[in-house]
């Protein structure tokens, strides 16, 4: 199975080969290869993106959730789990999850989670969680990313008490 996959053209394409073998496609570009294409796809993304072995040790991550762990490369934290960047409770949480997605196969998509960044700073997650499972299907690990909604929470509480304190004068008006 192809990493990039392709809406079905069916026939030859202007260079005679055939418009749906991908890997042929790639081939032709040079100093490119599907690994690499990944690669640059997920570094891209502004959410972080991460992956764990069977045992929740780190196996890869894109620059953004390399800064929620205080790191500037994924060779910093290879083979590192949730207690060498959490506190034991939060870490605690974190591997319990992990566990629940490879024990059952199924994704926890979009949970909150709050998260201690290396910053020091409390951030709120909206995370995804799910199996990642190799050629035969087994499960080998866990795939996840999330999204800082910090920020979105933070303004939607304050959008709160602006209507509270509104209410309470709008009440005060009519006596």
């Amino acid at each position: 199975m192809s990493l990039i996959e392709r809406p079905s053209t069916r026939g030859v394409n202007a260079e005679g080969t055939d418009s749906d073998d991908v890997p042929a496609f790639v081939a032709k570009l040079p100093g490119l290869d599907e690994q690499s294409i990944l690669r640059q796809a997920v570094d891209a993304v502004p959410d972080g993106v991460f992956w764990k072995d069977i045992d929740s040790r780190f196996l890869g991550a894109n620059p953004a959730f390399l800064k929620l762990l205080g790191e500037t490369s994924i060779e910093e934290a290879l083979g590192k789990n949730d207690y060498d960047y959490f506190p034991t409770e939060m870490a605690q949480e974190f591997r319990a999850v992990d566990r629940s997605v490879m024990d059952t196969g199924e994704p926890l998509v979009e949970f909150e989670e709050l998260v201690l960044s290396s910053d020091g700073t409390v951030d709120v997650l909206h995370t995804t969680k799910m199996p990642m499972r190799d050629d035969t299907g087994a499960v080998v690990g866990i795939v996840g990313g999330f999204q800082k909604v910090t920020s979105a929470i933070k303004i939607e509480a304050a959008l709160v008490r602006s209507q509270e304190r509104y209410s309470l004068v709008l009440e005060a008006s009519r006596d």
